[in-house]
């Protein structure tokens, strides 16, 4: 390599070490999450937003609101005051609206199901215009805690009616129901329709989940490709005390679990947490986890190929927007926008500009800073972080 210095304009480039470092950094769209419960029926939203206290190192947050009967303009304006707070937070959102929110969806949904779908409307509309603040919307109003289970409404043909008028306004967010023989009933090609799990590890079937186990777990496993999965696990007669740690691991990655609630099933999470090993690995792995695991330099046509490996269990699903920053020996600076997404691809393949040998001082420091593009919130990646923030790739010369 230092042979080709003797020629003008020839250029080499040092790699960094690149490691997978034993760290879980706080990464938008991906891992444990509270639940906060609203009830917007009443003059005032209960319980008030003062109240609410959030975890700094969860990113993820499920909000379950009561609506009583009807959905009114009062209502709406609520539900939009809730999200907000939680979105200045800093959070993203897993939203679920439903008439019932302590498990006696029979006495609270409307006798009819005409009103079911006037709701459905009004809700579809207020989530299309709340746009990227909601990261998924789960159920489709009925049944108990909003579960799609115990209701009158859970024939197939009447959850069709009611995911159409709530589809009926442009989603912007992830749309998800309960079980995988619904998304059967209801998905079309294209549709951002995916699937919650609100009994994980209760049984085989968890809980009636899963009509066949096997060939529903697989069908899960095709479905998260494109839109995430999560829920809550259920202890329910120990089940999971069955499973080896590496069953319950490959369960995690082939239904490739993002989000997961911290308070519930506690008697199984605590099971779990008697493994320290096996509770973070899980920790660490819910959603995605990026490192770079290479960078190549091209002399002849000068461009960088640099390479990431996602060793979560989930992909990244929302679009990502990536820049190369070139520091020369003087301190100054140049960011190079790329067209790397990860929610589509995992290698970027980039001529570098040829400012960088024109006007820099050698050598020029390189590194990768990753954000999501809707808002700009930096993606972390788990190699060793440089000080100026992203992933340190190398030194040019």
């Amino acid at each position: 390599m230092a042979f080709l210095k003797l020629f003008k304009n020839a250029y080499t480039f040092k790699a960094a070490r690149f490691k997978e470092e034993d760290i879980d950094p706080v990464n938008p769209d991906r891992g444990w999450f509270h639940l906060y419960t609203f009830n917007v029926s009443s003059e005032k939203t209960e319980p008030g937003l003062e109240t609410v206290v959030t975890d700094p190192k969860q990113p993820i947050v499920l909000i379950l609101i009561g609506i009583g009967k009807k959905v009114t303009s009062e209502t709406s304006e609520k539900i939009k005051e809730i999200i907000d707070h939680f979105s200045a937070e800093g959070k993203d959102i897993v939203l679920r609206i439903a008439y019932d929110t302590n498990g006696h969806a029979l006495e609270k949904e409307p006798e009819y199901i005409e009103d079911v779908l006037e709701c459905a409307e009004k809700i579809g509309k207020l989530v299309s215009d709340l746009g990227d603040k909601i990261f998924v919307y789960q159920g489709l109003l009925v049944g108990a805690w909003g579960e799609m289970h115990t209701t009158r409404y859970d024939d197939l043909e009447s959850l069709r009616m009611i995911y159409e008028k709530l589809m009926a306004s442009d989603p912007g967010c992830y749309y998800t129901v309960r079980r995988p023989d619904i998304h059967r009933y209801l998905t079309e090609k294209g549709d951002r329709l995916g699937l919650f799990n609100d009994a994980l590890f209760a049984s085989e079937d968890e809980l009636g989940t899963f009509a066949d186990p096997k060939s529903d777990s697989e069908y899960v496993s095709n479905v998260s490709l494109t839109v995430p999965y999560g829920g809550e696990t259920v202890l329910g007669n120990g089940y999971i005390k069955t499973l080896s740690d590496k069953e319950i691991i490959e369960r995690f990655e082939k239904k490739r679990i993002t989000y997961l609630n911290s308070d519930h099933d506690l008697k199984l999470l605590d099971h779990l947490k008697a493994n320290d090993e096996l509770y973070g690995y899980i920790q660490k792995h819910l959603g995605y986890r990026l490192h770079v695991s290479g960078v190549s330099f091209s002399q002849g046509t000068k461009m960088f190929c640099v390479r990431v490996v996602n060793s979560g269990f989930a992909p990244v699903y929302r679009s990502t927007k990536s820049t190369l920053c070139y520091t020369d020996s003087e301190g100054y600076v140049f960011e190079q926008e790329t067209e790397l997404d990860l929610s589509k691809s995992l290698e970027l393949k980039i001529l570098i500009p040829e400012k960088i040998f024109n006007g820099f001082k050698m050598p020029v420091r390189v590194s990768l800073k990753t954000v999501r593009r809707y808002d700009g919130r930096e993606i972390h990646f788990v190699n060793t972080p440089c000080e100026e923030g992203g992933v340190y790739l190398g030194e040019l010369f």
